[in-house]
């Protein structure tokens, strides 16, 4: 290592502070410095303190944000003013509390503005904050203070209210969903061709909860993430609120029923329906998983599918048949190749002749082609790939006849 590189020798003095002996010369002046700095704050590092913040619900003052001293291990939270009457001390480090306790006050101090204010007091215990201080104190300040090693205690509503999700839900105000809609739609495999207009009013909700029209108002105000409606403490972020408002205005007043469920299904703001118990049942079914028997969905197909399999087609079919999208996710070795290719033969046996168009890497395009001839051999397929693939409305006549269309992710991109 070269005497003159001063970055080299700063890094290699950093390693050596416990070293007492055997510093060659160019680095005697840089050590003692560096030691000397070291020491000024080495008892922060292995400081056996933890500084905590707790915030309050809000009294007739507001809210409060408490400060606490923490033993790690041991979980005791030690009020900060025992620290500075000095009721509590360490054995031979009378104020080595009280030096922690300021110190990470002043770094907190950056970036929360009660504590900065808090710290003109000769003794500071806490801080007082404005509704706004805590929302902003909840979304992001807190997270910055933990990544520091700052310890915050949430009051108990928190944990529900920074989970709950801001949604809408169908009310249906005209026209009436038949009994066994739900139940058709699985026999039938498919929507009827014709089938009654409802009318639907969408309106907020929050956790689950509908919202009153002016707890409704309230929010869309977004005077402040941090409100109280329904008698409990809620917090609803702004960009959330823009979502839904957005979402109100572009949704449709006057829908046949079983477009009102795909929309549902589709569509993350909405969260289900009201006074229509078929219609609710539906949508319940199809966001919990669908927890009901699908009927067999017979497949000409080479070979014998294993009954999850056949479970797995049944979904899929199903599903599709929705025209709702489906994510077939079993282990790899499971059959994942075969039960996509049992649900479009599946379709093509209910008379539909339009090519599928089947993306997968390219690494595993001619392993899709082959097991397309092994499960499906009369099945024609049409390999889009290559620099002579055409495009446009050459690509159109030249797939017409095929049941599957095999290309790539790049291709895909690239067309």
């Amino acid at each position: 290592m070269s005497a003159k590189n001063p970055h080299l020798l700063w890094i290699s003095s950093l390693g050596w502070l416990n070293r007492s002996c055997g510093i060659s010369s160019p680095l005697e002046s840089i050590y003692r410095d560096v030691r000397e700095w070291w020491g000024s704050f080495e008892w922060f590092a292995h400081s056996h303190f933890e500084l905590c913040l707790e915030l309050k619900d809000p009294d007739a003052g507001g809210w409060r944000l408490d400060y606490f001293m923490k033993r790690p291990g041991s979980g005791e939270m030690i009020p900060i003013r025992d620290v500075w009457s000095g009721r509590y001390r360490l054995p031979g480090k009378a104020d080595c509390a009280r030096r922690f306790a300021l110190l990470t006050l002043g770094r907190i101090a950056t970036v929360a503005s009660g504590v900065r204010m808090s710290l003109e007091e000769y003794a500071p215990t806490g801080c007082r904050l404005s509704q706004g201080e805590a929302a902003e104190f909840l979304l992001s300040t807190a997270r910055v203070l933990e990544d520091d090693g700052v310890g915050v205690c949430f009051p108990e509503w928190w944990r529900r209210a920074s989970s709950e999700k801001l949604s809408l839900r169908g009310r249906v105000t005209g026209g009436a969903v038949p009994p066994g809609f739900f139940s058709s739609l699985i026999e039938e495999g498919r929507p009827p061709r014709d089938g009654a207009l409802v009318g639907l009013k969408w309106e907020m909700a929050l956790g689950g909860s509908l919202l009153s029209d002016e707890d409704a108002e309230l929010v869309r105000s977004k005077r402040t993430p941090l409100m109280f409606i329904q008698g409990r403490w809620a917090f609803v972020r702004p960009e959330h609120v823009d979502r839904i408002c957005s979402r109100v205005g572009a949704l449709p007043e006057r829908i046949h029923a079983v477009d009102a469920l795909r929309l549902a299904v589709r569509d993350a703001s909405i969260d289900g329906f009201l006074d229509s118990p078929e219609l609710e049942a539906a949508y319940d079914s199809l966001a919990r998983g669908l927890p009901v028997e699908l009927p067999h969905s017979p497949v000409k197909i080479r070979g014998a599918l294993r009954p999850y399999q056949s479970r797995g087609v049944s979904l899929m079919s199903f599903l599709s048949g929705l025209v709702l999208g489906a994510c077939l996710a079993d282990d790899m070795g499971l059959g994942k190749t075969v039960q996509t290719l049992a649900m479009i033969q599946h379709h093509r046996d209910l008379g539909e002749r339009r090519p599928v168009l089947l993306i997968c890497p390219t690494s595993v395009l001619e392993n899709w082609r082959l097991e397309v001839a092994r499960f499906l051999p009369d099945l024609p397929i049409y390999l889009h790939h290559g620099r002579k693939r055409p495009k446009g409305l050459a690509f159109a006549r030249e797939i017409n006849g095929y049941a599957i269309v095999l290309s790539s992710y790049s291709m895909r991109q690239r067309d």
